[in-house]
């Protein structure tokens, strides 16, 4: 065997068919099988390893928050890319929004989160008129 040698299945913590064992505990169903030898024990699969460095959620949230979302960007609603979707965090709040393609989680900045959880017609209490609003979607219906 070369210099690296591969975990037994006693002595690491997930043991043969972790990645099942973790799915059927947790309701998560994670693609990657089995955890890679280099990857730290606590860790269930690479993306775990990449997911709690930063943003400190685990694998099996990414999965859930995934199929809760349907498999689909929070944003544009579009199936996944080339990349698996980035997790689009509010920076003031550290609170996980969703998961969403890395070219619509850079369209969401925190000015806009900020004015759309205060925009300044709420304080005056304005509204737009119904009638009005009718009238210019059936002028926008006949062009």
């Amino acid at each position: 065997m070369s210099g690296v040698q591969a975990v037994s299945a006693q002595h690491h913590p997930y043991g043969v068919g972790s990645a099942k064992r973790h799915a059927e505990r947790s309701g998560a169903v994670c693609p990657n099988q089995r955890p890679s030898w280099w990857l730290p024990a606590a860790h269930h699969c690479a993306l775990d390893h990449e997911l709690r460095r930063y943003p400190g959620i685990t694998c099996h949230d990414y999965w859930r928050l995934y199929h809760l979302q349907g498999g689909r960007c929070a944003v544009c609603g579009g199936p996944p890319g080339r990349w698996r979707f980035a997790v689009d965090r509010d920076h003031d709040t550290n609170a996980v929004d969703g998961l969403t393609h890395h070219r619509c989680n850079r369209a969401v900045t925190q000015q806009i989160r900020r004015y759309l959880a205060d925009p300044p017609g709420r304080a005056l209490g304005l509204a737009a008129d119904p009638a009005a609003v009718a009238r210019r979607e059936r002028r926008q219906r006949r062009t």
